[in-house]
């Protein structure tokens, strides 16, 4: 740099050259924050569909951020995994599903933690430092409610302890939606299923909805939603949901994620976490990046014409 400093009086090219390489060193620590960034991934062994699931959220990871894979089968070696993780020496970690979080926590590093690929955080949360929930967020379920069927003015919903964060969000949401919001706790598949029952004899026709959110332990898909369907079917009443699989079973739509999109999220919050940003408390957030899939039976069914076009849906059943 001092040969370019002496080409300065009279050399324009030299100024040239001076100009962009200061240029350069001022843009490189810019360009190299995320770089800088190692992230450890742990993530379980699992079979499909949900393998592709875990690939391209880690796919999305990969195009931020430098990524150290750990795949964690059934019975893992904790041992071996902290012997691997402390000559790795990544700094931040991200620990997708429950068995991810598990290893995490069992690691017990001093090194930030992110979530994802969970419903909730578990007990442990002061052991995570951040992380998107896989619940999409209430405030856009509620929008594309309003979207799709204008005439709903009521939602009923049943949620459990693990679920209840979302339920302020979906209060606020609600409010602001212009939406009447009925929101009933339930411990288990058993008080779950009367509280359903309950709510279905609330449903009197097209002005209610039923919001069916992604917890497995109060609603049960092989006994439960069958029956929800089908009542909800003959008075008219729309269903929507927070899980694309019921969306075959013919809920009017659901939101569900976009799984590079989340990836990305991920690294950007490994990254600020890793350079102290955030605060200092935890924030889990619900799902924001979604792509939603429809039901035209059903929409035809509860007299809604949606336009494919105008809506922007991802997935459409029944498949054309």
């Amino acid at each position: 740099m001092n040969n370019e400093l002496r080409q300065l009086p009279g050399n324009s090219s030299g100024r040239f050259r001076f100009v962009r390489i200061a240029f350069l060193l001022l843009c490189a620590p810019m360009q190299n924050q995320a770089a800088a960034v190692s992230v450890a991934v742990f993530y379980p062994e699992v079979g499909e569909p949900f393998r592709t699931v875990f690939e391209q959220i880690i796919q999305g990871l990969e195009s931020e951020v430098r990524v150290q894979r750990y795949p964690l089968s059934d019975n893992f070696d904790s041992v071996a995994l902290h012997r691997s993780f402390v000559e790795q020496n990544s700094t931040v970690i991200v620990a997708l599903g429950q068995r991810g979080l598990k290893a995490a926590r069992g690691l017990n590093a001093a090194v930030p933690v992110i979530a994802g690929a969970v419903l909730s955080l578990p007990d442990y949360r002061p052991a995570c430092m951040g992380g998107f929930s896989l619940a999409p967020d209430p405030g856009l379920l509620l929008e594309r409610l309003k979207s799709l069927a204008p005439g709903v003015r009521r939602v009923m919903t049943v949620y459990s302890p693990r679920s209840a964060w979302l339920m302020k969000q979906a209060q606020d949401a609600a409010r602001v939606q212009g939406f009447e919001l009925i929101a009933r706790p339930a411990g288990d598949l058993r008080e779950g299923a009367q509280v359903y029952r309950d709510l279905l004899q609330l449903a009197t026709g097209s002005n209610d909805a039923i919001w069916l959110p992604m917890d497995t332990g109060i609603l049960d898909e092989a006994a439960l939603l069958p029956l929800i369907l089908e009542q909800a079917w003959n008075r008219n009443v729309v269903i929507f949901s927070s899980s694309l699989g019921h969306v075959s079973k013919g809920v009017l739509f659901a939101l569900y994620p976009d799984n590079l999109q989340l990836g990305r999220r991920l690294a950007a919050m490994a990254v600020s976490r890793a350079r102290g940003g955030l605060g200092g408390e935890p924030v889990f957030l619900p799902l924001r990046d979604v792509r939603i899939a429809v039901n035209l039976r059903t929409a035809s069914h509860l007299g809604l014409d949606l336009d494919t076009r105008q809506h922007g849906f991802d997935l459409v059943f029944p498949a054309p």
